[in-house]
């Protein structure tokens, strides 16, 4: 109900109620950018032309759902867009780890760059849908919503891109 009646006020021009929106979704919409990509800077600008496509359509926008998953969707197709036109695979950077204790960070970065590496061995099927749920913590559900495709589609994506992963890291990421 929060999101239907934020969308209202934005429609009918209220500015402020849109800096709260994009203050309140843009972390999350883009760090699936980031995973997604691996390039900070084009993340930024592709988060950036997000929220520029949300806006222009919004005079068209009908209210479905939750509006970050709306965001998903519209950065979800950015993302394809670009590696259309680039094909080119970036890697993955690693989140900045928070441990304290300088063995801890040590481990878990290199584990994040170790499934960061998996993950590019993954069909961009299968690697959006585990962004979107193991990242994101979205529900086959939603993911299915974004995707603009079935649930039992997410559902198999999720259950081949983690046997998929599980194959990769028991046979330490030699096969393809």
């Amino acid at each position: 109900m929060k999101d239907r009646k934020q969308i209202k006020l934005i429609q009918s021009g209220h500015k402020d109620e849109l800096e709260i929106l994009i203050y309140q979704t843009y972390f999350d919409v883009y760090s699936f950018v980031f995973r997604k990509l691996g390039d900070r800077e084009r993340a930024f600008d592709i988060t950036q032309e997000t929220y520029l496509r949300f806006m222009k359509s919004l005079e068209h926008y009908v209210f479905k759902g939750k509006t970050l998953h709306y965001l998903y969707r519209i950065a979800c197709n950015l993302c394809n867009d670009y590696f259309r036109t680039c094909y080119r695979e970036e890697e993955i950077e690693e989140v900045e780890a928070s441990d304290p204790l300088p063995i801890d960070i040590v481990l878990a970065k290199e584990r994040k760059r170790e499934i960061s590496d998996y993950l590019k061995m993954l069909s961009e099927e299968q690697k959006e849908v585990i962004i979107l749920k193991y990242y994101h913590g979205l529900k086959a559900k939603e993911i299915a919503n974004i995707l603009d495709c079935r649930e039992a589609t997410i559902k198999s994506r999720l259950r081949l891109g983690i046997r998929k992963l599980q194959e990769l890291m028991r046979e330490g990421g030699k096969n393809e």
